[in-house]
C-alpha cells in the first residue's frame, strides 16, 4: 500500500536546464494498493516573466509506503512548447457557468416571489373578508322559483337565523 502525498514541479530552459521557476505543491493525501494505477488532475500556470517558446516540464510525484519510507518519481519530464493564451474571449466553460448563475438566480427570484406573493395575499385576504353576496333574479310572472317559496333553497352560504325563546 501506498500514499501520494503530494506532486510539485518546476520548469526550466530546454537548453542549459537552467530553473526557471518553480510550480506550486498539489497535496493529495491518496491511497494506493500493489499494482494500482490512478490519474491525478495536476494544475499548474507558468510564470508571466516566461515568453513563448519551448521549455522543459519536470513533474515529480512523492510518496510513501506502509513503513512511511519517502520515495520520488519523475511523472512528466518532458520538452515542450508553451504558447500565449489565446484572446478568443470567453470560452464555453465560462459560458455555462454564467448561464447557471444567472438561471439560479432567476429561479431563486421566483420562488422568493411566489412565498412573498402568496404570503401578503393571504394576510390581504383575512384582512378584508366579506360575507358572500347573493343576486336575487327579478321576479317576473314566469318567475320559475315559485315552487321553491318554503325550501332551504338559495339559503346556500347564509347562517341559520336562531329564534330566540320568550320568557
Amino acid at each position: 500500500m501506498y500514499n501520494v502525498t503530494f506532486i510539485d514541479g518546476y520548469l526550466e530552459t530546454s537548453s542549459s536546464a537552467e530553473r526557471l521557476g518553480m510550480f506550486r505543491r498539489q497535496v493529495y493525501g491518496e491511497a494506493l494498493g500493489p499494482r494500482e494505477q490512478r490519474s491525478f488532475r495536476y494544475l499548474f500556470v507558468p510564470p508571466t516573466t516566461v515568453k513563448p517558446g519551448e521549455y522543459r516540464l519536470v513533474f515529480t510525484a512523492h510518496y510513501q509506503n506502509r513503513d512511511m519510507a519517502n520515495f520520488v518519481d519523475a511523472v512528466f519530464n518532458e520538452t515542450a512548447e508553451l504558447v500565449p493564451a489565446s484572446s478568443e474571449g470567453l470560452s464555453l466553460d465560462m459560458l455555462l457557468l454564467g448561464g447557471g448563475v444567472v438561471a439560479g438566480g432567476a429561479l431563486l427570484l421566483v420562488v422568493i416571489y411566489i412565498l412573498g406573493g402568496a404570503g401578503s395575499a393571504s394576510v390581504a385576504g383575512s384582512q378584508a373578508k366579506k360575507a358572500p353576496t347573493i343576486k336575487k333574479a327579478a321576479a317576473g310572472p314566469d318567475d320559475a322559483s315559485d315552487w321553491l317559496q318554503g325550501t332551504l333553497a338559495g339559503s346556500e352560504g347564509r347562517s341559520p337565523s336562531r329564534k330566540k325563546k320568550k320568557p
